[in-house]
């Protein structure tokens, strides 16, 4: 029983996150739709997710970057706030921590491997 309410919950999160990742996605609403406290929540979803909730959102949010990266001529700034990154240096630390590459070189390697 505990477990599907588990299920439940992490589903209504993911739900939650998946539908608006791309604008303000904030922990405590999370809480709330999982209907715990914001520290409770926290540890239920490294524990079920493996990673916190914050960088589940990023990971998310550089995942829609890179596929406009590849599908589109937008900007890189453009593309940033597209994805939900409300500030362009914090999403090319965040890019480049998770890609190892800016995503300028992101792009140029798509670019040419497209040729």
């Amino acid at each position: 029983m505990l477990r599907d309410d588990n299920e439940r919950r992490i589903d209504k999160v993911c739900s939650y996150i998946a539908e608006r990742y791309t604008g303000r996605v904030t922990q405590p609403e999370a809480a709330r739709i999982a209907g715990m406290s914001v520290s409770a929540f926290s540890h239920f979803f490294k524990t079920t997710m493996g990673r916190s909730f914050t960088d589940c959102v990023i990971e998310l949010r550089v995942g829609h970057a890179c596929k406009m990266l590849i599908e589109t001529e937008d900007s890189v700034a453009d593309i940033a706030y597209q994805s939900g990154f409300n500030n362009l240096a914090n999403f090319n630390r965040r890019f480049a921590g998770l890609k190892q590459v800016s995503p300028k070189a992101y792009r140029r390697q798509y670019t040419a491997q497209a040729l």
